[in-house]
């Protein structure tokens, strides 16, 4: 096993570096039905992390700053980049997207905190380890269609349904099970297995993964089903719920794989020392082949209710078990011209948006100093009418 690098799950997760692209939002509910036809052009990302700022990622001291804060941490990423049209309820873009979700529990937090900030250990101090990251990139397109119900005195009922086809696919999964306990000479016994697989594993690291594999070609594609439901009533009342990523499935062929399993020691610095039962090679395997990553489906949902300039609601999103309702209110103050304010209080993450029909552009972070944000977000959309050309 080499070197541990617990920010591994993080930094490998929210791709510093990478660039913006737009998130799943309820403006891409493949449900939005238009008559009129329109060129769109969007990107966007939200980012959220709770034992780490997301701007620390990158810095050298990034261990100072990391803090367990739940029993079951977090953190993800998801973004979308996309050009496309629009016309009676039908829908074709180019996109390219960047998502992953990554978990550690508590005692994994505190352990890399212990590391990283060279705290002393107390003799016989047991860790139970569990961390995972899923991680993938793609580029391809997405078709879908709406369908329009006009209900009577009931408002107006919005159904679509559109698909997404992803090339040039990269991935990245990695977890770690098992447990660490220190003695009294202030090392590390690992005691666990560690799993990892895709195009984005380190495979030049001999001590990482075994250099007889290390050329190959790697390649991969993806799909995946988006479903929506809008529904506008006359008084006001509009809800709506989007599913994305629905039985979704990441196919990668030629990556790189591997298995490592055993009891190993390392100092407190976190430096490999080796086999803790004095065997002469760790037990695991490298090779190359076929993966297959399952992303869990993303669920939106909003009920708000409008009156002249004003409006409000409750919003919802579900990722990964991560659970994250928001509190949102819109104010009019020219005629197709609207000012937004959101609040999550899972992540503190503050929203002001401004909108109308031609753009709309949303700033969000959960901190005012924005090198401590846990959470940031940024979206900007452009619709151009092709009518008023």
């Amino acid at each position: 096993m080499p070197a541990l690098r617990f920010s591994l799950f993080l930094s490998v997760l929210l791709g510093v570096g990478s660039p913006i692209v737009r998130s799943a939002s309820l403006q891409s509910n493949p449900a939005g039905f238009d008559p009129l036809v329109s060129l769109q052009f969007g990107l966007d990302v939200q980012a959220f992390s709770d034992p780490l700022p997301l701007l620390s990622l990158n810095d050298d001291d990034w261990g100072l700053k990391l803090k367990s804060r739940n029993q079951r941490e977090h953190a993800f990423l998801d973004g979308w980049a996309f050009a496309g049209g629009e016309e009676q309820g039908w829908h074709v873009t180019a996109l390219a997207r960047r998502y992953g979700v990554a978990h550690a529990n508590r005692d994994t937090v505190l352990l890399a905190q212990q590391i990283e900030q060279r705290l002393p250990f107390d003799p016989n101090q047991r860790y139970e380890l569990d961390y995972g990251v899923d991680y993938w990139t793609g580029r391809g397109f997405r078709v879908g269609k709406a369908f329009n119900f006009p209900i009577a005195k009931l408002g107006q009922l919005d159904v679509g349904l559109a698909v997404q086809y992803l090339k040039s696919v990269d991935i990245k999964t990695e977890s770690f099970v098992g447990t660490a306990q220190s003695n009294a000479n202030q090392q590390l016994q690992f005691t666990g297995r560690r799993e990892a697989a895709g195009s984005l594993m380190n495979t030049s690291d001999p001590t990482r993964f075994n250099p007889f594999f290390a050329a190959g070609d790697p390649s991969g594609y993806g799909y995946a089903l988006d479903v929506g439901l809008r529904w506008r009533g006359d008084n006001g009342l509009q809800a709506e719920l989007a599913g994305f990523d629905i039985a979704a499935r990441i196919r990668g062929k030629d990556m790189p794989r591997s298995y490592q399993s055993g009891s190993f020691l390392y100092t407190k610095d976190g430096d490999f020392i080796g086999n803790a039962d004095g065997s002469p090679a760790v037990l695991g395997r490298d090779s190359r082949g076929n993966v297959v990553l399952r992303p869990k489906s993303n669920w939106l949902a909003d009920v708000r209710w409008r009156r002249e300039q004003w409006q409000g609601g409750l919003a919802w999103r579900n990722t990964d078990g991560l659970s994250l309702p928001k509190v949102h209110g819109e104010y009019q103050f020219m005629p197709t011209n609207w000012l937004g304010l959101a609040y999550t209080p899972r992540t503190g993450l503050v929203e002001c948006s401004i909108s109308n029909s031609w753009v709309s552009f949303l700033l969000a972070s959960s901190n005012a100093n924005v090198d401590k944000a846990r959470a940031l977000g940024m979206g900007l959309r452009l619709t151009l009418p092709l009518q008023s050309w």
